[in-house]
């Protein structure tokens, strides 16, 4: 009812207003997930090796700086008012970028020992992942079409690969598990997300 007695250009400055700050938090985000992407090569050395002692802390760590943190990074760079580029522009490298590095990350070692059949490993992923992609839409909450389609852009390149590697190696009680979590966590997360995007605008 507020916005009905705003001029468009008012509209506009405010949600340009709202855009730039999904952008900092999200900015933001991406360095802190480029850091943990390194350390994550050393907290999950120990699981991994658990699946598959030939595993190495060096074969583990340099596939994550380089796969995870340098593209974590420089999508914080990009996405800072230090490029020049709108902030339409910046928020969808954002929207579309962060489940991909989070995608071609869980190629390293773990999904790779899922597709050998060893689903059980996806017990001690599965909670980062849920992690990341809570923190990401709420922390970020550019506005409630952008965290809908981040969401989808997540299941489909993280967590339907995931299920599918569950069904083939006919883990069902862990596939029933993960997909229990998702249909709890997912609209939760978008309805903080929406809420925290409306007490912003």
């Amino acid at each position: 009812m507020q916005n009905e007695s705003l001029s468009l250009a008012e509209v506009s400055e405010i949600e340009n207003h709202v855009l730039e700050g999904a952008l900092e938090r999200a900015s933001l985000l991406a360095y802190i997930f480029g850091i943990c992407g390194a350390l994550y090569g050393l907290t999950s050395l120990r699981f991994i090796q658990y699946f598959d002692s030939s595993v190495t802390l060096w074969g583990n760590l340099w596939p994550r700086f380089l796969i995870s943190s340098v593209p974590f990074v420089s999508m914080g760079y990009i996405i800072s008012k230090k490029v020049q580029l709108s902030p339409k522009n910046r928020i969808l490298i954002w929207v579309f970028g962060m489940p991909l590095i989070v995608m071609f990350s869980c190629f390293i070692n773990v999904w790779e020992i899922m597709a050998r059949g060893s689903g059980d490993i996806v017990l001690y992923a599965h909670g980062i992942n849920i992690f990341i992609i809570t923190s990401s839409i709420m922390a970020v909450s550019a506005s409630p079409k952008l965290n809908f389609t981040q969401m989808i852009i997540f299941y489909l390149m993280i967590f339907l690969p995931i299920e599918f590697m569950l069904y083939r190696s006919e883990n069902w009680l862990l596939m029933i598990a993960t997909l229990g979590d998702l249909s709890m966590v997912f609209p939760v997360v978008l309805l903080i997300g929406n809420a925290i995007y409306k007490l912003r605008y």
